[in-house]
């Protein structure tokens, strides 16, 4: 039993070693190759005088404890307080039940991840703008990239400067969400729809934030993400070296894929304390009156089976 609770943990464990080693590899081959160049400040708020320290930092070490510290924060404190606003705002159309769910073999790192991570890409695009630049960046760093006259540096090295900040508001956002997963607190409209020619629908009061919170990280977050992609690309084309080019490009996409790993802590704390976490949340909903107890199954297969059966006898 120690070994298949241990089990669903190891592969997400892997997965943020890989996230890790890949990071740590990728700042040796670059001081190697380039020991001098990169050697000055990337932003007055990490104390060190080499920008590749700086960003191995913010990805190995800020990231993934920003994300912790959000999902704690989040988890306790906006998880009781949605659930306060959803039974205020639809308690009298909707009727309240809590699942009882068994417990999870693996942890789905992409399902929980992606989304979580376009919204942070998107916070880190609505929070960029010249002034913040010249806040986060240090001045040895913008002269540098001053005279060779390359704006789209300064809004890349931003957006990582500033995605600690919008991946920490991200996960206080999403552990919500899971807190709210956790507690296993269903809604139904039967209620609503009892005299008019409306479905019957059971959905989790935590998939209805989670859909409301998707709507703000779609596609058009993406498409963002690759017209950044290509002013680089225009820029450095014009003034940088093509070596340069290729390295950028590269960090470049492999930062939305290994942003899913920074996640991982995060996600393996949310399986840890799954079932205090949806105790906590309970908690709350008893003093909103949501106490019943409730099994959800969904039978439609059996339904047509015996229907396709009496077809045929007939």
């Amino acid at each position: 039993m120690i070994f298949m609770g241990f089990k669903k943990y190891l592969k997400p464990l892997l997965l943020f070693l890989i996230y890790e080693i890949f990071w740590f590899s990728v700042a040796s081959v670059i001081r190697s190759f380039f020991p001098a160049t990169f050697a000055f400040s990337l932003s007055p708020f990490i104390p060190t005088e080499s920008i590749i320290i700086e960003l191995l930092m913010i990805f190995t070490i800020i990231i993934p404890f920003g994300g912790l510290l959000g999902y704690i924060m989040g988890g306790y404190i906006l998880a009781p307080f949605f659930l306060y606003i959803h039974k205020k705002v639809f308690g009298s159309k909707f009727v309240y039940a809590i699942q009882e769910k068994p417990e999870v073999r693996s942890i789905n790192i992409f399902y929980k991840s992606f989304f979580p991570i376009l919204l942070s890409i998107n916070i880190t695009f609505m929070m960029l703008s010249p002034e913040v630049m010249q806040v986060i960046l240090s001045s040895e760093f913008l002269s540098i990239i001053t005279s060779l006259s390359i704006e789209s540096i300064q809004k890349i090295v931003s957006l990582f400067i500033l995605l600690p900040i919008s991946f920490t508001i991200t996960m206080f956002l999403f552990s919500s969400i899971w807190f709210l997963k956790n507690s296993g607190i269903l809604y139904s409209n039967e209620k609503k729809v009892e005299s008019i020619s409306e479905p019957f629908v059971i959905r989790s009061v935590g998939g209805w934030f989670h859909t409301l919170l998707k709507g703000y990280a779609g596609i058009g977050v993406l498409i963002t993400y690759f017209l950044v992609i290509i002013d680089l690309i225009r820029s450095f084309l014009i003034t940088i070296n093509t070596i340069f080019l290729v390295i950028s490009l590269l960090l470049w996409f492999l930062v939305l894929i290994m942003l899913l790993l920074a996640t991982i802590p995060s996600l393996i704390l949310n399986e840890i304390i799954r079932i205090k976490s949806g105790n906590y949340v309970r908690r709350f909903g008893e003093r909103l009156g949501i106490k019943e107890r409730v099994r959800v199954q969904f039978n439609m297969a059996f339904e047509y089976e015996n229907k396709t059966e009496k077809d045929n006898l007939n």
